[in-house]
C-alpha cells in the first residue's frame, strides 16, 4: 500500500472504506479460460467485458446516458444487468465541477421579469378551463407580484400589468 490508509484511498478513490479494504486484502483474480474468477466464483461485471471498448468509445463521443448504451449493447447480444454497466460506467464519467453563478444586480427601478403560466381551474359549473398566472419580479428586491387571469391576450395582460406596477408602487 505504501503506506497510504484506507481511509485515504477511499477518499482518493471516492469508494466506501470498506470497498477499498476489501480491494486491498483480496488476492488478485485470476482469469481461467476467458471467464473472471475470483475464489472459484465468477466475478460481477463478466458479462459485459465484450462490450467494455463499445462503451468506452460511446462515452468518448459524450453518450453518458446508461439507458441508452444499456438497450445498444443489448441489441448486441449483452444479457447482463444494467447496475454492472453504471458501475463500470461510473469512473468514466467526467467530473462535473460546480460552476459559480454570477448574480446579476441591478439598481432599484431597473429592470422586472414577467412570465405567463397557464393552470387548469374548474368553474363553479364544474367545467375545466384554463386560468392564466401573471407574475412579474423586481430584479432589485425580488418583490413579486402574482395575478391569475382569464386569458393571455393583450387586453388582460396589459390590465395586469397597470396593477402590477400600482402594486409596487405602493408597497416600495
Amino acid at each position: 500500500m505504501g503506506g497510504v490508509s484506507i481511509s485515504e484511498l477511499a477518499r482518493r478513490f471516492g469508494h466506501d472504506r470498506k470497498t477499498i479494504r476489501q480491494a486491498v486484502s483480496e488476492p488478485r483474480q485470476q482469469q481461467e479460460e476467458g471467464v473472471v474468477k475470483s475464489h472459484g466464483r465468477r466475478v460481477k461485471g463478466h458479462k459485459l467485458e465484450p462490450y467494455k471498448a463499445y462503451v468506452e468509445q460511446r462515452m468518448r463521443i459524450g453518450v453518458l446516458n446508461a439507458e441508452r448504451i444499456f438497450r445498444e449493447i443489448r441489441e448486441q447480444g449483452y444479457t447482463g444487468g444494467i447496475t454492472v454497466l453504471r458501475e463500470f460506467m461510473h469512473p468514466l464519467r467526467p467530473v462535473v465541477s460546480a460552476k459559480a453563478t454570477v448574480r446579476f444586480e441591478t439598481a432599484p427601478g431597473e429592470q422586472a421579469q414577467i412570465d405567463l403560466g397557464a393552470f387548469p381551474h374548474l368553474d363553479p359549473q364544474g367545467h375545466r378551463r384554463k386560468v392564466w398566472c401573471f407574475a412579474m419580479v423586481l430584479a432589485y428586491s425580488r418583490m413579486l407580484y402574482l395575478e391569475f387571469i382569464k386569458a393571455a391576450d393583450q387586453l388582460h395582460i396589459l390590465h395586469a400589468l397597470r396593477n402590477a406596477l400600482e402594486f409596487f408602487k405602493s408597497n416600495s
